[in-house]
């Protein structure tokens, strides 16, 4: 059984995020913008900052591509800056362009949700319209009303098959209720006269659904894909889970200092497999390498696909 232990972190300069990745090829002067992420303060119209543009000077201070442009942006989140930026290393012609930048918690969601919106597209794409795809970042409440939602607007009564996606999801404590959503089985037609008929229960799902997982989906979101399997409504494609499967409660010292997350719940299988250091296998195994995550080349994401579409075209 595992004992997480924890204590204060060191408090120190926070850096701030403009919204841009910078070009490490560039050795200044200046550092060059080789991507700018969607919805963050440099995709705004009023402080855009565009692909190949240069930031020369933040505040004033010339930047390069080194600790410069890292200690320019030192406890900056939510100040408004001054860069001076233009489309060529140098300062004639240069722009004036103000700009609030974020926090990291704030530049780590909107890489989330570009990240999500990157797979909905690739799915999309890849079949043709008929695949839906649906992230789910943590098993809390939160996520359980964000899964509802796409769930019914974006997936029911639209989509011919359905790729749910675990993988990097830390756990929490929401499986019995979308077991119970993917579970429900259609026992009727209703129909009132003159229009068309309709299910009970209500937008009951029965299509061929696939499960992503990976060596960072643990805890519930181990417990989930487990009992998906176990019930029969579809595949697990991935790989293996982190088998991390304990239920805890926090317990803080006197002095407030550090707290232990101690171990009291455990989960087995009905046929008594205990899951803590489990690791819950893939039906489909598919290995991400390095240069695989690094360039975005999601073949797991892929595989699922084309596992649901042969599926699909069965029928």
């Amino acid at each position: 059984m595992s004992l997480g232990i924890g204590g204060p972190t060191v408090s120190g300069p926070e850096t701030a995020y403009l919204g841009v990745w910078f070009d490490p090829e560039h050795r200044g002067p200046g550092v060059k913008i080789s991507a700018v992420l969607k919805n963050s303060p440099a995709d705004k119209d009023e402080s855009r900052l565009n692909v190949g543009e240069f930031i020369l000077a933040i505040d004033g201070v010339e930047v390069s591509n080194n600790e410069q442009i890292w200690d320019a942006l030192a406890d900056k989140a939510g100040r408004v800056v001054e860069l001076l930026v233009n489309d060529k290393p140098t300062k004639e012609g240069a722009r004036t362009v103000k700009i609030k930048p974020i926090n990291r918690g704030q530049w780590s969601n909107l890489l989330y949700e570009d990240w999500v919106e990157k797979r909905k597209r690739m799915v999309e794409e890849w079949s043709n319209g008929r695949i839906g795809y649906i992230h789910i970042q943590a098993m809390s409440q939160s996520e359980l009303r964000k899964f509802e939602w796409e769930f019914y607007a974006e997936v029911v009564g639209k989509k011919e098959a359905l790729i749910i996606d675990v993988r990097f999801n830390g756990g929490g404590r929401i499986h019995d209720e979308l077991l119970t959503i993917l579970k429900r089985r259609l026992y009727a037609l209703e129909q009132y006269r003159g229009t068309p008929p309709f299910t009970q229960p209500f937008q009951v799902w029965q299509k061929p659904t696939v499960v992503l997982i990976n060596e960072f989906s643990a805890s519930d979101a181990e417990i989930f894909p487990k009992a998906f399997r176990d019930l029969g409504l579809g595949k697990l494609v991935g790989v293996p889970t982190y088998g991390g499967v304990i239920g805890t409660y926090n317990v803080t010292l006197i002095d407030g200092t550090t707290f232990f997350r101690v171990p009291v719940t455990g989960w087995r299988t009905l046929d008594g497999v205990n899951l803590e250091n489990y690791g819950v296998k893939p039906d489909i195994l598919v290995e991400h390498s390095p240069e695989d995550n690094a360039n975005e080349n999601d073949l797991q994401l892929r595989a699922a696909v084309d596992l649901l579409l042969k599926e699909l075209d069965k029928k």
